[in-house]
């Protein structure tokens, strides 16, 4: 890992039209570390997000691995379910 910050470029049509920055996550020491703005008055919309970010990070993997997307978008869901039912993962 880096000792120096790495930080993704701004998406070039944020750049152009303007935006507001929603969520930003980093790993540190091995743990993912967040910052985030609720933005969106319906929670559902969160699900949206997350399962539009799920497709464009299983894309890349397509790009920039001998793994194809599908596969990559499975695995992407395997994980979700694993992290989901494990052990103290509650609402309560």
């Amino acid at each position: 890992m880096s000792e120096k910050f790495e930080e993704l470029e701004v998406p070039p049509d944020a750049l152009e039209q303007g935006g507001i920055e929603i969520v930003r996550a980093s790993i540190v020491d091995g743990a993912v570390s967040v910052a985030l703005r609720r933005a969106f008055d319906d929670p559902a919309t969160w699900g949206r997000l997350f399962l539009d970010l799920a497709r464009q990070a299983a894309r890349t993997y397509a790009l920039e691995s001998e793994m194809s997307e599908e596969e990559a978008f499975e695995r992407i869901r395997v994980g979700w379910e694993a992290e989901s039912l494990g052990p103290g993962n509650t609402l309560n």
